[in-house]
């Protein structure tokens, strides 16, 4: 190879990785103990569940230059994972109101790569830096197979919202938020009737407002060294996807938002045209019920992930009983540089597949500073 490679690899792996069942689904407890009551359970037991498998597919290569002074990494992946665990609703013939069934196919595939630099210019100034880029697309090729209505094209995940649905339809990527909106008319208006909004009810009808999922990552990660100084900081960045705040929804409804006070002291909301009662209107848009589309917003942002300044006090000023110890601040979420969402699109309700994408009266993201002294002997 020429000189100035100083490094060269390439990988190839294929794995085949199992996700146990959950604990008392394959045999739940028939009978549980309530307030001294016993409770039948109503899910049927199942023994022939199936282990959820996926099968993973992983291609990299990593490559050396100018004496390490510029390295590259690249990795593309693409899995498909099977026997997804549903739980269905019975016939009504059964004595039970559910079951688990296994199905599904989830395809995902994606890119990561970095890109990095670092020198040393003299024995006391250094440099490193490093460039990460990420994204994954997945799609849903299958779902599960009802034993009644057979092969099953929608499945939607449980959840105590009437305005909000978080969906798996074949042919579209997983994390599809679908959510209630505003009636419209052929032109696109605003339906509105007894001087208020209209609003769609049906789930079936729900508009589809984004992905929860980003389209790609970005992070940028630096740190120098001046003599006993040194500094490092990271910047990285989520683009794309969807989040809902229903806080404000609920602000709206309650008429204690910003956006609800300005709509009274201006004399309603227009709306075609038309200025209507600010409190009808967000009694229509705002609160579980309402046009939850409405409150749909941008997940991009990019922050100051962490920063941290340090000095190093050699061993000499300790008669070299000591090698050396370091004194550092240090930092972590700092701020945004760019932030549209009204919260922090990373925090969530839930961390299960329910309710992604949604904030409701959720604690705020913390900024964290710290102060650490390590020593070397």
């Amino acid at each position: 190879m020429p000189s100035f490679i100083t490094y060269s690899k390439l990988r190839v792996s294929y794995t085949d990785v199992g996700n146990s069942i959950p604990s008392f689904v394959s045999t739940p407890a028939q009978y549980t103990l309530s307030s001294g009551f016993l409770n039948q359970s109503l899910t049927e037991p199942l023994g022939n569940l199936k282990p959820e498998i996926t099968h993973s597919f992983e291609i990299g290569t990593e490559w050396r230059f100018m004496n390490d002074h510029i390295s590259f990494d690249a990795t593309y992946y693409h899995t498909n994972s099977y026997n997804q665990l549903f739980n269905i609703a019975t016939s009504g013939a059964s004595k039970y109101t559910s079951r688990y069934v296994n199905g599904g196919n989830v395809k995902n595939e994606g890119f990561e790569g970095s890109l990095g630099y670092n020198n040393s210019f003299s024995k006391d100034v250094t440099w490193t830096s490093t460039f990460t880029f990420s994204l994954n697309r997945n799609k849903i090729i299958a779902l599960y197979t009802d034993p009644i209505n057979g092969p099953q094209t929608q499945f939607i995940f449980p959840n105590s919202f009437n305005s909000y649905s978080l969906e798996a339809r074949v042919g579209h990527p997983f994390g599809e938020i679908y959510a209630s909106d505003f009636q419209r008319d052929a032109q696109g208006n605003i339906v509105v009737a007894n001087g208020k909004p209209q609003v769609i009810n049906d789930a079936n009808s729900f508009v589809d407002v984004g992905n929860s999922n980003p389209n790609f990552l970005l992070g940028w990660t630096n740190s120098f060294r001046v003599k006993q100084f040194d500094f490092a900081f990271t910047i990285d960045g989520r683009f794309g996807g969807k989040v809902i705040d229903m806080t404000d929804a609920y602000l709206d409804a309650y008429g204690t938002s910003q956006a609800s006070a300005t709509a009274r002291d201006n004399g309603g909301v227009l709306v075609n045209g038309t200025r209507l009662d600010a409190q009808d209107y967000y009694n229509a848009v705002g609160g579980r019920s309402g046009a939850l589309a409405e409150y749909a917003y941008s997940a991009t942002n990019i922050r100051l992930r962490e920063a941290s300044l340090g000095y190093t006090i050699p061993g000499t000023v300790f008669n070299n009983k000591i090698s050396s110890i370091r004194v550092a601040v240090t930092g972590r979420n700092l701020f945004f540089f760019y932030l549209k969402a009204p919260y922090d699109p990373e925090t969530t309700l839930s961390t299960d597949n329910t309710l992604q994408g949604i904030d409701l009266f959720g604690q705020p993201s913390t900024r964290v500073l710290g102060f650490n002294v390590s020593a070397k002997f």
